[in-house]
């Protein structure tokens, strides 16, 4: 049974429970380019912030932002898959986690 695709994911469609599970560095990236710390900052604000360039800061956000669609593509594909199961795909998802 296919499901209808996700909607993208963008600055303002993204929550708190979703950062939780990012790479700090990526998260705090995505909270203050989305306006979760007061105003919205521009890349070039947040590059000077964190000691890196704007085009890295455009970058981390990006990868930010996709790997919240696959993590919401990997919840929407667990609901699917039966407890029983021994497979459970991991991959680049998993392995950009934030590490506890």
């Amino acid at each position: 049974m296919d499901h209808p695709p996700l909607p993208p994911v963008t600055l303002d469609t993204f929550g708190e429970c979703e950062l939780d599970v990012i790479d700090d560095r990526v998260a705090h990236i995505l909270r203050m380019r989305s306006g979760m710390m007061g105003e919205r900052a521009r890349q070039k604000e947040i590059g000077e912030e964190l000691g890196i360039s704007r085009e890295r800061v455009r970058q981390l956000e990006g990868e930010g932002l996709a790997l919240i669609r696959k993590l919401r593509e990997e919840q929407r594909h667990q609901l699917r898959r039966p407890r029983y199961s021994r497979w459970v795909a991991r991959g680049y998802v998993w392995n950009r986690l934030k590490r506890t």
